[in-house]
């Protein structure tokens, strides 16, 4: 919910942007409880909180970047990142190209996923037949 207040989310919609936050972190627990490699449970996090924010959509008549970018930010890969910049810094060239590639890869996922759910939703909106 924090996410969600600080990008001026209206009062009515705070708590359903705060699920869709939890949704996305629930699905990428899950998958990872699976078995799933990183990539693709942060990618079923992110069509977790694709789908929740095209349903809060549709419900609230909102825009659905005002569920979807609260609910993706914790996805974001911030200590690959950081440990990247580390190893960087640390003349660790190796390491450092590991870790920016697997932030790099983690942000490919949740684009991924989102783009995934918002491609299937346009196609049910404008079926092609």
């Amino acid at each position: 919910m924090g996410f969600a207040i600080v990008f001026n989310v209206p009062r009515k919609a705070l708590g359903l942007a705060a699920v869709t936050g939890a949704g996305g972190q629930l699905g990428k627990q899950l998958a990872a409880l699976a078995g799933f490699p990183p990539e693709a449970a942060t990618f079923a996090g992110a069509v977790a909180v694709g789908l929740l924010a095209e349903t809060f959509e549709r419900f609230l008549r909102f825009e659905v970047p005002l569920f979807s970018v609260p609910g993706f930010i914790p996805l974001v890969p911030g200590v690959p990142a950081y440990h990247a910049v580390v190893a960087f810094a640390s003349n660790q060239y190796a390491l450092g190209l590991e870790e920016s590639t697997r932030a790099l890869l983690l942000t490919a996922a949740i684009g991924a996923g989102l783009g995934t759910v918002r491609a299937l939703g346009k196609i049910r909106e404008h079926p092609l037949f």
